[in-house]
């Protein structure tokens, strides 16, 4: 049984990011008599559309391959067991790499002030909730480790063939 800190940490974790992505990703608001901004262009749009895509299917294939151990709460549970295969062969955290990617890609593209400083806040966020959840992996399987220096946490790494 988990303590009772480390559950409320981890539901703040789940609640900020949660109202993170609804801020970031909520259709815009359009005020009575206020000019709505200028379009981009089909090309900007065409290409943040991609990238928040595919964003959106590293995320995906993270969370498919965790299958029923997924969940939002940054605790591992239990009984369940360490993946080290798929897109977790390529990053540690392929589910918070697509978020970052395509929150990243929306709040650049989105305009304004408020999407860019939710998006910059969730990433801040995901990196540290990862760190808190990869010190309970670490606790809970032993070859941790060892999967972490040989695999990257966010970013793949580039190989020579």
């Amino acid at each position: 049984m988990r303590n009772r800190s480390e559950r409320l940490l981890g539901y703040a974790f789940v609640a900020a990011q949660s109202a993170l992505f609804v801020v970031i990703f909520a259709p815009r608001r359009r005020r009575p008599g206020v000019q709505p901004p200028a379009r981009r262009s089909v090309a900007l749009r065409a290409t943040a559309g991609l990238a928040i895509g595919t964003g959106a299917v590293v995320a995906v294939a993270g969370a498919r391959e965790l299958g029923a151990d997924l969940t939002p709460m940054p605790l591992p549970r239990e009984g369940s067991r360490l993946r080290t295969g798929g897109a977790y062969a390529v990053v540690r955290h392929p589910v918070y790499t697509g978020a970052m990617a395509a929150s990243a890609v929306r709040g650049l593209t989105a305009g304004g002030r408020v999407r860019p400083a939710a998006a910059a806040a969730l990433c801040a966020l995901l990196v540290v909730k990862a760190g808190w959840e990869e010190r309970q992996l670490r606790a809970r399987f032993p070859d941790y480790p060892a999967y972490a220096r040989r695999t990257p946490r966010f970013v793949p790494r580039l190989r020579a063939r």
